[in-house]
């Protein structure tokens, strides 16, 4: 099937085919910061956004000198939480990244956890769907019917598996892919 371009009368490319777009909570652990931002890149390439950026606030609390967590005053902790967790709420889709040797990080496990009680305390299809990508190996959240496990774990695969659970999902917004 050939296409025709509407102003030249000439050949044109076909369509292409729409990718889902979401508002991404992406969850994954602090000591593998790197890897979250290049996997926050490679979403944000393909058009998503985020409810919540919490590895820039950890930039921002490198740049204060607050290198452990013990180092951080209570109330920044406490607000970074609270923003954390309405991030999770407002998210249509947690992307949990399995640190490199497997697992969830304590941080992450607690944000899917948060995802899943959401789910399971009335917030019902307004809850985010959970997609957990790497070696789930030891998580609890592995066992969970509402949770979607991909043995994705660099950026690329990561990016595909993001569209794929969105297709299963009824989101309105697309973009071309």
């Amino acid at each position: 099937m050939s296409f025709v371009d509407p102003i030249t009368g000439g050949p044109a490319p076909a369509p292409r085919p729409t990718r889902p777009i979401a508002r991404l909570y992406l969850a994954g652990a602090s000591a593998e910061i790197a890897r979250v931002r290049e996997v926050a890149d490679a979403l944000v390439a393909d058009g998503h956004t985020f409810t919540e950026a919490w590895w820039e606030r950890m930039a921002d609390a490198a740049a204060r000198g607050w290198k452990r967590d013990v180092d951080v005053p209570p109330a920044y902790l406490r607000e970074s939480w609270k923003r954390n967790m309405h991030g999770v709420r407002e998210a249509q889709l947690l992307v949990a990244l399995c640190r490199r040797e497997g697992g969830l990080s304590p941080g992450t496990s607690g944000e899917v956890s948060y995802a899943l009680g959401l789910r399971d305390g009335g917030y019902g299809s307004k809850a985010p769907t959970v997609l957990v990508c790497g070696d789930a190996r030891g998580a609890l959240a592995a066992t969970d019917p509402g949770i979607v496990i991909a043995d994705a774990f660099d950026a690329a695969r990561i990016v595909d598996e993001v569209a794929r659970v969105l297709s299963l999902r009824p989101y309105t917004a697309t973009r071309g892919a």
